[in-house]
Protein backbone atom coordinates (compact mmCIF):
# COMPACT_ATOMS: atom_id res chain seq x y z
CA UNK A 1 0.00 0.00 0.00
CA UNK A 2 1.59 3.36 -1.28
CA UNK A 3 2.02 6.08 2.00
CA UNK A 4 0.45 9.46 1.19
CA UNK A 5 -1.58 10.59 -1.31
CA UNK A 6 -1.16 9.19 -5.10
CA UNK A 7 -0.43 13.07 -6.70
CA UNK A 8 -1.61 12.92 -10.31
CA UNK A 9 0.14 15.34 -13.07
CA UNK A 10 -2.29 17.09 -15.12
CA UNK A 11 -1.37 18.46 -18.72
CA UNK A 12 -3.10 21.89 -19.64
CA UNK A 13 -2.85 22.39 -23.21
CA UNK A 14 -4.97 19.74 -25.49
CA UNK A 15 -5.51 17.64 -21.97
CA UNK A 16 -7.70 20.16 -19.95
CA UNK A 17 -8.22 22.82 -22.56
CA UNK A 18 -9.08 22.40 -26.03
CA UNK A 19 -6.25 23.77 -27.60
CA UNK A 20 -7.42 23.89 -31.43
CA UNK A 21 -10.11 26.27 -30.40
CA UNK A 22 -8.23 28.84 -29.30
CA UNK A 23 -5.42 28.42 -31.94
CA UNK A 24 -8.03 28.37 -34.76
CA UNK A 25 -9.47 31.51 -33.61
CA UNK A 26 -6.14 33.09 -33.49
CA UNK A 27 -5.30 32.27 -36.85
CA UNK A 28 -8.12 33.13 -38.30
CA UNK A 29 -7.89 36.97 -36.83
CA UNK A 30 -4.52 36.73 -37.73
CA UNK A 31 -5.68 36.29 -41.49
CA UNK A 32 -4.95 32.93 -41.97
CA UNK A 33 -6.98 30.67 -44.52
CA UNK A 34 -8.31 27.38 -43.02
CA UNK A 35 -6.04 26.99 -40.18
CA UNK A 36 -5.55 23.29 -39.12
CA UNK A 37 -4.73 22.29 -35.57
CA UNK A 38 -2.80 18.95 -35.56
CA UNK A 39 -0.70 18.93 -32.26
CA UNK A 40 1.13 20.90 -29.62
CA UNK A 41 3.66 21.37 -32.57
CA UNK A 42 1.33 23.34 -34.68
CA UNK A 43 1.74 26.30 -31.56
CA UNK A 44 5.29 26.40 -32.96
CA UNK A 45 4.39 28.77 -35.78
CA UNK A 46 1.75 30.42 -34.42
CA UNK A 47 3.84 33.92 -34.07
CA UNK A 48 4.09 34.05 -37.63
CA UNK A 49 0.94 32.35 -39.03
CA UNK A 50 -1.34 34.72 -41.26
CA UNK A 51 -0.43 38.48 -42.28
CA UNK A 52 -0.97 40.16 -38.99
CA UNK A 53 0.28 38.72 -35.44
CA UNK A 54 -3.21 38.47 -33.18
CA UNK A 55 -1.41 36.34 -30.87
CA UNK A 56 0.51 38.99 -29.63
CA UNK A 57 -2.24 40.73 -28.89
CA UNK A 58 -3.68 37.70 -27.29
CA UNK A 59 -0.75 36.86 -25.21
CA UNK A 60 -0.90 38.45 -21.93
CA UNK A 61 -4.71 36.73 -21.64
CA UNK A 62 -4.09 33.59 -22.99
CA UNK A 63 -5.30 31.57 -20.32
CA UNK A 64 -8.31 33.56 -19.82
CA UNK A 65 -8.99 32.57 -22.97
CA UNK A 66 -9.09 29.03 -22.61
CA UNK A 67 -12.30 26.58 -23.53
CA UNK A 68 -12.15 23.74 -21.21
CA UNK A 69 -13.47 19.90 -21.99
CA UNK A 70 -16.67 18.39 -20.71
CA UNK A 71 -16.48 17.27 -17.29
CA UNK A 72 -12.29 17.86 -17.09
CA UNK A 73 -12.74 20.48 -14.12
CA UNK A 74 -15.42 18.80 -12.25
CA UNK A 75 -12.88 15.89 -12.35
CA UNK A 76 -9.97 17.29 -11.30
CA UNK A 77 -11.80 19.12 -8.43
CA UNK A 78 -12.75 15.35 -7.31
CA UNK A 79 -9.16 14.26 -6.89
CA UNK A 80 -7.89 17.54 -5.01
CA UNK A 81 -6.80 16.36 -2.17
CA UNK A 82 -7.59 18.77 1.11
CA UNK A 83 -6.15 16.66 4.53
CA UNK A 84 -2.49 16.72 3.78
CA UNK A 85 -1.07 13.28 3.92
CA UNK A 86 -4.50 12.00 4.98
CA UNK A 87 -5.63 13.03 1.67
CA UNK A 88 -6.56 10.04 -1.17
CA UNK A 89 -4.81 11.87 -3.85
CA UNK A 90 -3.64 15.40 -4.79
CA UNK A 91 -3.92 17.03 -8.41
CA UNK A 92 -1.21 19.09 -10.05
CA UNK A 93 -1.54 21.00 -13.52
CA UNK A 94 1.64 21.65 -15.61
CA UNK A 95 1.64 24.11 -18.39
CA UNK A 96 4.39 23.05 -21.19
CA UNK A 97 5.06 26.75 -22.11
CA UNK A 98 3.77 25.37 -25.45
CA UNK A 99 3.12 28.09 -27.54
CA UNK A 100 5.85 29.99 -25.25
CA UNK A 101 4.92 33.26 -24.32
CA UNK A 102 6.19 36.22 -22.93
CA UNK A 103 5.41 35.68 -19.55
CA UNK A 104 7.41 35.08 -16.55
CA UNK A 105 6.65 31.93 -14.82
CA UNK A 106 4.93 33.61 -11.53
CA UNK A 107 2.60 35.27 -14.04
CA UNK A 108 2.07 32.25 -16.11
CA UNK A 109 1.01 29.94 -12.83
CA UNK A 110 -0.90 32.96 -11.29
CA UNK A 111 -2.96 33.20 -14.19
CA UNK A 112 -3.49 29.21 -14.68
CA UNK A 113 -4.42 29.42 -10.85
CA UNK A 114 -6.72 32.40 -11.83
CA UNK A 115 -8.56 30.43 -14.56
CA UNK A 116 -8.88 27.76 -13.01
CA UNK A 117 -10.35 29.52 -9.69
CA UNK A 118 -12.65 31.47 -12.02
CA UNK A 119 -13.86 28.20 -12.79
CA UNK A 120 -15.04 27.42 -9.97
CA UNK A 121 -12.69 24.44 -9.50
CA UNK A 122 -9.79 23.59 -7.27
CA UNK A 123 -6.17 21.63 -7.72
CA UNK A 124 -3.41 21.57 -5.54
CA UNK A 125 -0.92 23.08 -6.95
CA UNK A 126 0.41 24.45 -10.43
CA UNK A 127 3.84 24.28 -12.56
CA UNK A 128 5.23 25.83 -15.89
CA UNK A 129 7.80 23.68 -16.82
CA UNK A 130 8.82 21.96 -20.26
CA UNK A 131 10.21 18.63 -19.21
CA UNK A 132 6.90 17.52 -17.78
CA UNK A 133 8.87 13.79 -16.64
CA UNK A 134 11.03 16.16 -14.27
CA UNK A 135 8.59 17.96 -12.35
CA UNK A 136 6.56 14.61 -12.01
CA UNK A 137 9.24 12.59 -10.20
CA UNK A 138 10.35 15.72 -8.35
CA UNK A 139 6.57 16.08 -6.77
CA UNK A 140 6.27 12.24 -6.25
CA UNK A 141 3.34 11.65 -8.37
CA UNK A 142 2.35 8.47 -9.85
CA UNK A 143 -0.40 9.10 -12.18
CA UNK A 144 -0.72 11.59 -14.79
CA UNK A 145 -3.60 12.63 -17.68
CA UNK A 146 -1.41 13.48 -21.17
CA UNK A 147 -2.38 13.60 -24.71
CA UNK A 148 0.99 13.70 -26.03
CA UNK A 149 1.83 10.28 -27.00
CA UNK A 150 5.08 10.78 -26.59
CA UNK A 151 5.03 12.44 -23.24
CA UNK A 152 2.55 9.43 -22.25
CA UNK A 153 5.07 7.02 -23.29
CA UNK A 154 8.35 8.74 -20.97
CA UNK A 155 5.70 8.62 -18.08
CA UNK A 156 5.01 4.95 -18.74
CA UNK A 157 8.37 4.00 -19.40
CA UNK A 158 9.40 5.51 -15.53
CA UNK A 159 6.59 3.88 -14.02
CA UNK A 160 4.26 6.24 -13.97
CA UNK A 161 1.00 5.38 -14.83
CA UNK A 162 -0.76 7.32 -17.36
CA UNK A 163 -4.32 8.35 -18.61
CA UNK A 164 -4.13 9.22 -22.46
CA UNK A 165 -6.78 11.22 -23.60
CA UNK A 166 -7.54 10.52 -27.29
CA UNK A 167 -8.12 13.37 -29.92
CA UNK A 168 -8.39 13.96 -33.37
CA UNK A 169 -4.96 14.21 -33.61
CA UNK A 170 -3.54 11.34 -31.31
CA UNK A 171 -5.83 8.69 -32.80
CA UNK A 172 -3.20 6.93 -34.75
CA UNK A 173 -1.43 5.84 -31.30
CA UNK A 174 -2.22 2.12 -30.85
CA UNK A 175 -1.06 0.40 -28.22
CA UNK A 176 -1.30 -2.50 -30.67
CA UNK A 177 1.54 -0.77 -32.86
CA UNK A 178 3.89 0.03 -29.76
CA UNK A 179 6.13 -2.88 -30.68
CA UNK A 180 7.06 -0.72 -33.99
CA UNK A 181 8.77 2.07 -31.93
CA UNK A 182 9.57 0.52 -27.99
CA UNK A 183 11.96 -1.71 -27.96
CA UNK A 184 10.64 -5.45 -27.33
CA UNK A 185 11.15 -6.30 -23.55
CA UNK A 186 9.75 -2.84 -22.43
CA UNK A 187 6.18 -2.97 -24.00
CA UNK A 188 4.88 -5.19 -21.45
CA UNK A 189 5.77 -2.40 -18.81
CA UNK A 190 4.95 -0.05 -21.18
CA UNK A 191 1.27 -1.34 -21.51
CA UNK A 192 0.78 -1.57 -17.52
CA UNK A 193 1.14 1.55 -17.53
CA UNK A 194 -0.70 3.46 -20.54
CA UNK A 195 -4.75 3.55 -20.45
CA UNK A 196 -6.90 5.41 -23.02
CA UNK A 197 -9.57 7.26 -22.80
CA UNK A 198 -12.09 9.06 -24.62
CA UNK A 199 -12.95 11.61 -23.22
CA UNK A 200 -13.16 12.75 -18.62
CA UNK A 201 -15.65 10.62 -18.10
CA UNK A 202 -13.70 7.53 -18.70
CA UNK A 203 -10.52 9.31 -17.37
CA UNK A 204 -12.32 9.71 -13.90
CA UNK A 205 -12.87 6.03 -14.25
CA UNK A 206 -9.30 5.28 -14.68
CA UNK A 207 -8.27 7.82 -11.89
CA UNK A 208 -10.42 6.10 -9.53
CA UNK A 209 -9.73 2.41 -10.20
CA UNK A 210 -5.86 3.10 -10.38
CA UNK A 211 -6.55 5.29 -6.71
CA UNK A 212 -8.34 2.06 -5.47
CA UNK A 213 -5.36 -0.66 -6.15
Amino acid sequence: MSIGPTRILIDWGGTLVRDELLFDTIALKSGANNPTYDGPHSWDSIRSIGNQNFFQTLEKSFFKNATFYPNALNVISKYCGANGRASLSETYIVYDNRPELKLTKEQATFQIAKSISDSSAKVNGFYLESNKLSIAKQIGCTMAIEDDPRIALSYANSGIKVVLLLRKWNRLFDKDTLKLYVPEQKVSNLLDNIYLAEDWIEADALIKASISQ
